[in-house]
């Protein structure tokens, strides 16, 4: 019985890591959009969606959407960009109500794991 190696292992074979770049580089073309996106959103739209929701949004809403265009907003259409401020004012009301449960530091989950070893 002889051990392979990397060089002469069977190319059928695909390791745990050669997997992971494939799924992950999958994935990132899956993400692409098909169309080439616009560089520019106009300025009437993007006023008019920010004095529409400016009421309901908190200012950590406001940086983490300001944060998210900042970094992505060439690559972003205009839907896109409304479906990001939608979801990121999903996750305020979600955080909201979180926050308004009274934890204490020494409060334990209710489900403590508790490890058997067997014999």
């Amino acid at each position: 019985m002889t051990l392979k190696t990397f060089g002469d292992r069977d190319r059928a074979e695909i390791s745990r890591r050669e997997f992971a770049v494939l799924i992950t580089a999958g994935a990132a073309c899956a993400a692409l959009p098909l169309t080439p996106v616009r560089a520019s959103v106009p300025a009437e739209l993007h006023q008019a969606n920010a004095q529409a929701n400016a009421s309901s949004r908190s200012a950590e809403a406001e940086a983490q959407y300001q944060a998210l265009i900042g970094k992505y907003g060439p690559r972003l259409s205009v839907e896109q960009r409304a479906d990001i401020r939608r979801l990121i004012d999903q996750g305020q009301k979600s955080a909201l109500s979180l926050r308004s449960f009274q934890l204490n530091n020494a409060d334990e989950p209710a489900n403590v794991f508790h490890a058997v070893l067997g014999s």
